[in-house]
């Protein structure tokens, strides 16, 4: 049912921007990678540099004169339901390797449970 529901959304989509469905599906994936390796890169260089870097890092691949590649010394551990369709492509882009969580697939549930629970007190 999922998968229908967000194929039919994507052909609309697609049809409004004059794409594809497969052109447009893949351009999701890597905007969608692009955001992740941002957010990792970002919180790195504020942990280690105290945002020096950070305004520059989300534009880096809009300079019209220079571009900078960064890679991870470290392996990627993803946990949620969509982590096996991106973090394989942002370990790619960062260099590094990516390993899922036992029961990837349900953590984000789990962890938005665990909150709802405490916030109700039970």
């Amino acid at each position: 049912m999922q998968g229908r529901a967000a194929t039919a959304g994507a052909r609309v989509l697609a049809k409004l921007l004059g794409m594809e469905v497969e052109q447009f599906c893949l351009q999701v994936i890597r905007q969608t990678e692009e955001k992740i390796e941002d957010l990792i890169i970002n919180y790195i260089v504020s942990r280690n540099w105290a945002k020096s870097l950070t305004t520059y890092i989300t534009e880096r691949n809009n300079h019209p004169e220079l571009g900078v590649r960064f890679s991870l010394k470290m392996p990627i551990i993803s946990n949620g339901a969509a982590t096996d369709s991106f973090f394989p492509g942002v370990a790619k882009r960062l260099g590094t390797t990516v390993t899922f969580t036992p029961h990837c697939e349900v953590g984000n549930s789990l962890g938005a449970a665990s909150l709802l629970s405490k916030t109700k007190g039970t």
